[in-house]
């Protein structure tokens, strides 16, 4: 019920997962991470019923996680963590 504040943290998880990605970008983790962050920005607005602002932060997530997927193919989760990053785009 605090979408405010979750929004806030997300934007701030934001921040720190884009600066680890950068200083590393051959870091399947850290891709996910960016990817999960940049999803989490998305819902939080989503659920804030900022359905057009959301979508941006859906489609920043896509190119991360599939870095992530092509680093570890043989993860099976990160490949439907990149199917429902995907079903989240309009």
């Amino acid at each position: 019920g605090r979408l405010d504040d979750a929004l806030s943290a997300f934007r701030e998880y934001l921040s720190i997962s884009q600066r680890l990605a950068a200083a590393d970008a051959s870091n399947a983790g850290w891709q996910r991470e960016l990817a999960v962050a940049h999803s989490r920005v998305g819902q939080a607005l989503q659920g804030m019923g900022h359905h057009e602002m959301a979508q941006p932060s859906f489609r920043s997530a896509v190119e991360p996680m599939e870095r992530a997927v092509a680093m570890s193919p043989g993860n099976v989760g990160w490949h439907q963590d990149l199917a429902n990053l995907k079903s989240w785009l309009t």
